[in-house]
């Protein structure tokens, strides 16, 4: 059980570290890439630019969560 403990701080170590390694200038330009093909797959025809950020938003931070 304790090597369970330790395991599971460690990955959360790990993934602040990860986050810690990006810059937030650099989030924020995955993030806008991130939305910029979101709007392209649909033609850049109707949605919301704000819709297709906050979708970035998760995407992004779902891949540094891994």
């Amino acid at each position: 059980m304790r090597e369970s403990k330790t395991s599971l701080k460690a990955v959360g170590t790990r993934r602040n570290f990860q986050s810690a390694i990006i810059s937030e200038e650099a989030r924020q330009a995955m993030i806008a890439e991130a939305a910029y093909y979101i709007a392209e797959k649909r033609g850049f025809q109707g949605g919301d630019p704000v819709s297709d950020w906050l979708a970035a938003q998760r995407e992004i931070a779902d891949r540094f969560a891994r």
